[in-house]
């Protein structure tokens, strides 16, 4: 039980993210709703929210005291202290017309837990700035049915940044920390944390979708990690021409993602990044491959690889790789191109991005690596304000 006053907490989104969340707030004494299917409502009505904790086999822990609503219609006009939206990023927009229309009020930013970045910027231009605070949460777990989760891993945590002045983050997080959530930090700049949780999200992910393959399967093939290392590689280019600076986050040093990248020959970078991410993520099947296999239409690409593509379209940065997979993704999910061109097929895959290339007319990515090096030297040591 948590030694402060008890919050009124709504989860809006029920997959394993919002199970996590609920729980640990449901467990720490506070009063937690969560909207999700009937399925999930049924299952939280009968048991409870229940979590496994790592490293603990199929043993799990059961909260009772919940509410389960399957729709937010439910709470029309009620208010909360902390509102936190889990849905896949594509539906945040759907999401928060539907909390405005139904008038329900929050005492501090909505917390969005996505992946992918531009999530932010969309609901503030929705709302008014400042309606959102950026969660990120590099914990791996898996939803083992409606309403209980399993933590893969007890690496990881989780980092919670402003998207304007003034907002309450270090409240907001002494909250979270009451909670029993671990290895809690902030951050001041949203934009370092989405972004530098968008290179580990674009290791394998959208070649692993792609081809219909596993991550170790995709790491056996060294064109297919040297594709990776160069989706990489334009989203750092892409970060670097924003100003958006990398930083590490729980279990994931994404600012020595973009030293390894930038500064070490690939054939050094490649399995040190790799055994990096399979630390915490292992053979586990990229969420955006399993949304593919249930026949969904929209997928996570858009915030990442998508992304990647649009913002470097807007700086002037070439981004060949990230845009043919964000492309071809897409166009699989919708129906446009029949899966099985590229299934098992990398020869397919390298053709694309080889075209695409040609394409463009990309020039090399200039400096090489001891230019590389001698930038970010001069960042870390303050000579220079731009890495």
């Amino acid at each position: 039980m948590t030694s402060t006053t008890p919050v009124r907490v709504l989860i809006v989104g029920a997959g394993a993210v919002g199970t996590w969340l609920a729980y640990r707030f449901a467990r720490a004494g506070h009063q937690v709703t969560v909207v999700g299917r009937p399925r999930y409502v049924q299952a939280v009505q009968e048991r409870g929210l229940g979590l496994i904790e790592a490293g603990e086999g199929e043993t799990a822990s059961f909260v009772r005291e919940v509410q389960a609503v399957a729709d937010l219609a439910t709470l029309q006009g009620q208010s909360f202290d902390l509102v936190a939206l889990t849905m896949k990023a594509y539906d945040v927009d759907a999401a928060v017309e539907e909390l405005s229309r139904l008038g329900i009020r929050f005492r501090w930013p909505l917390v969005l837990i996505q992946n992918g970045v531009g999530v932010e910027e969309m609901v503030s231009e929705k709302l008014w700035r400042g309606a959102a605070l950026c969660l990120c949460a590099t914990r791996a777990m898996t939803q083992v049915e409606p309403a209980l989760v399993r933590m893969d891993s007890p690496r990881g945590g989780v980092v919670l940044a402003p998207t304007a002045p003034g907002q309450p983050v270090e409240e907001v997080a002494a909250l979270f920390r009451e909670a029993g959530f671990q290895n809690v930090r902030t951050h001041d700049d949203h934009r370092s944390v989405r972004w530098s949780k968008l290179l580990l999200n674009l290791v394998g992910g959208a070649q692993s979708a792609i081809l219909d393959c596993t991550p170790p399967q995709m790491y056996r093939d060294r064109r297919l990690v040297a594709l990776t290392l160069e989706s990489m590689q334009e989203a750092i280019a892409v970060m670097r021409r924003l100003g958006v600076r990398p930083i590490p986050l729980p279990s994931y040093p994404a600012h020595l993602f973009v030293f390894l990248a930038e500064v070490l020959p690939a054939w050094l970078a490649q399995p040190i990044i790799l055994r990096l991410v399979a630390r915490g993520r292992g053979a586990k099947v990229p969420a955006i491959q399993q949304d593919l296999m249930r026949g969904k239409k929209r997928l996570e690409v858009e915030v990442m690889n998508g992304a990647v593509s649009s913002y470097g379209k807007q700086a002037g940065v070439p981004t060949p790789v990230n845009d043919v997979l964000y492309r071809t993704l897409s166009g699989i999910a919708r129906g446009d191109i029949p899966w099985d061109e590229f299934r098992g097929k990398p020869e397919r895959l390298l053709a694309a991005v080889e075209a695409r290339r040609k394409e463009l007319a990309a020039a090399p990515r200039g400096g090489g690596p001891f230019r590389a090096l001698w930038r970010w030297l001069a960042y870390q040591m303050g000579i220079s304000k731009t890495w």
